[in-house]
This record gives structure tokens, C-alpha cells and sequence, in this order.
């Protein structure tokens, strides 16, 4: 891995113009992840344009040069593309760049097929903010305020709060490093993990009121629908946190969260724990999507009450229970 942190320093230094990119409906470990990188390009005087398929949720506009992240791809000759915590290529959207003779890096904590010119892939990290982290560790860069103002959120994101069992000795460590660089952590966590408005708080509430258990799979489920959330003039991205609050429940072996964006597909999240012992991944696979053990997502085609039956019954066929 030290010799992958080397050789994508090189590629930034012998490049001119660079895309940092990361997933559609992005969070706050891929979007910190590309600031991170942001803040280091421009002390190189490099070219760098920032890019999402579609908008950054505001919740996190507190960090340094988000309003320069953009929902179009630049016209510019393109030397390199580095892409955060994506898993999938198809999330990136990266089919307009008119030149196609760019190199491109990848950074992820996902298992991720995608064969780049540098995958720097490892879902033993706890974020995808870790591994930036060792980047500019192992080169031995400057970390500045700013920059593990960006590390230290996207820790809190995919740790949920430092609550999930990614939690370990070596990100508690990294939290305390970062600390010293005066931080204003207490503010990170309340942005990341807070409920971000009265509607998403209201939002929070209805979801939760949905909390439906289904005794033969010891599961439970909540939903949410786009009008719901069009309505409250909110954003899907800022309710990630609904999976989390219900997989706090006791006595059950995983939850999920279902998200109707009214186009025949349900969104699903799927989450569990070391407690649990209950590896959705498996579950999520069997639909076509994956992700880690214990958080996992996927896309599943059909109308509510179809989605959720399907869910159910592959449960009941399977347990996919770690034994």
C-alpha cells in the first residue's frame, strides 16, 4: 500500500489538470475525501475541478471549498481522475468527458471491481477519510487545519458517530491526531451526525413512527416516499442517519430502510451489527447490490409492498446469519 500512496503522488505531480470525483448522492466520507485532496492540489498550484453527479447535500458546506463542487464535468483537457468511495463505476457518471485519454486513480474502503490505472482499495479501513489519511501520512505531506477538518468528518460519517464496529483502536487514534490540530470538532460531529433542519427532523420522527417489525425474519423496517420528502423540501442524502436509529434496536438480527423515489425502484439500506451477527451484504447481493457486512445497500425494482416482500421472503429462505 506504501508504494501505491507513492505512485499516486506522482501521478497528481505529473499532471496538470485534475477531477477529483466521487458517487451520486454523495456523503460526507466521499465528499471530505475530495476536499482533503482539494486543499492539496491547490497548495501544488495544480488545475483541479471538483465534480459530483449531482448535488452535495448543504449539510455540508461548513467544509473548505465546497461551493467550488460542481454537477458538470469540465471541458478542459483532462490528465487525471481521481475517484473517492465509490464501489461502483456506474455511480461516477463519468461517460461525458470528452477526452478519453485521462488516467485514473481510485481510493475506496468498498469492495470495487473497477480496474483504474491505480486502485488503492482496502475495506479494512474504517472510511475511505482513513486512507486519505495514510496518503498524506506515507508521503509525509502537510496535514493542515483545514485538510483534518475534511479526515475527521469523513471518519465520523462512516463510523457513524464512532457506533459501528469499523470503530477501531487505529480511528480513535487518528480522531486524537487530528484533534491537535485545533479542529472544531465538536461542530464536525453535530453537522454530520445532527438532524440538519425542523423537516428532517420531522421527516426522522414519521420514519420512525413506521418502525414495523416482522417477527419470522427478526427484522425490522421503516420507509420513507419522494413526495414525502418533496413535500418537506428535504433531501434523500440528509436522511442517511434513519438506518442507523433503527439498527440501535435490541433483539433483532438486521433492520432496513426503504426509500421510494416514486420511478419504480425502492432503495434500500441495509444495516446490522457485530452484535447481531447477521451479514446483510449476503442479503443485498441476492438483489443485486452489496456493500460491507454489516451496511450494506441496494436497488430493487418494483412498487412497496412487492419490494418488501421480496426482501422478507428471500430472509425467510436464507438466514444469512454469521455463525
Amino acid at each position: 500500500m506504501k508504494e501505491k500512496f507513492k505512485e499516486l503522488k506522482k501521478l497528481i505531480n505529473d499532471s496538470d489538470t485534475v477531477v477529483l470525483t466521487t458517487h451520486e448522492n454523495p456523503d460526507a466520507d466521499g465528499i471530505s475525501s475530495m476536499l482533503a485532496f482539494s486543499l492539496y492540489l491547490k497548495s501544488l498550484g495544480k488545475d483541479y475541478f471538483l465534480y459530483t453527479p449531482n448535488e452535495a447535500s448543504c449539510f455540508l458546506s461548513f467544509l473548505p471549498d465546497f461551493k467550488k463542487i460542481k454537477t458538470e464535468i469540465p471541458e478542459e483537457k483532462i490528465d487525471l481522475v481521481i475517484a473517492f468511495d465509490y464501489a461502483d463505476i456506474k455511480k461516477l457518471y463519468l461517460d461525458d468527458i470528452k477526452y478519453q485519454e485521462y488516467k485514473m486513480a481510485t481510493l475506496d474502503h468498498h469492495p470495487n471491481p473497477h480496474k483504474g490505472d491505480l486502485d488503492i482499495i482496502d475495506y479494512n479501513y474504517s472510511s475511505t477519510a482513513e486512507i486519505v489519511y495514510d496518503f498524506f501520512k506515507e508521503n509525509n505531506l502537510k496535514i493542515t487545519k483545514d485538510i483534518a477538518s475534511c479526515i475527521y468528518a469523513g471518519l465520523v460519517q462512516d463510523t457513524s458517530g464512532f457506533s459501528e464496529n469499523n470503530t477501531t483502536k487505529r480511528v480513535f487514534k487518528i480522531s486524537s491526531e487530528l484533534l491537535d490540530f485545533k479542529i472544531k470538532h465538536v461542530l464536525i460531529y453535530k453537522k454530520v451526525m445532527g438532524l440538519k433542519s425542523i423537516a428532517i427532523t420531522r421527516l426522522t420522527g414519521l420514519a420512525l413512527s413506521r418502525f414495523t417489525l416482522n417477527k419470522e425474519t427478526k427484522s425490522a423496517y421503516s420507509y420513507l416516499s419522494q413526495s414525502e420528502i418533496n413535500d418537506m423540501k428535504a433531501s434523500w442524502e440528509d436522511l442517511d442517519h434513519i438506518p442507523c436509529m433503527l439498527n440501535y434496536t435490541d433483539g433483532l438480527k438486521f433492520v432496513f430502510f426503504l426509500r421510494d423515489r416514486e420511478d419504480g425502484i425502492i432503495r434500500v439500506s441495509f444495516r446490522s451489527d457485530l452484535q447481531k451477527k447477521y451479514d446483510v451484504s449476503k442479503l443485498a447481493e441476492h438483489f443485486g447490490g452489496g456493500g460491507r457486512k454489516f451496511k450494506s445497500a441496494a436497488k430493487i425494482k418494483g412498487g412497496f409492498e412487492e419490494v418488501l416482500n421480496k426482501i422478507l421472503t428471500v430472509a425467510k429462505k436464507t438466514d444469512f446469519s454469521i455463525k
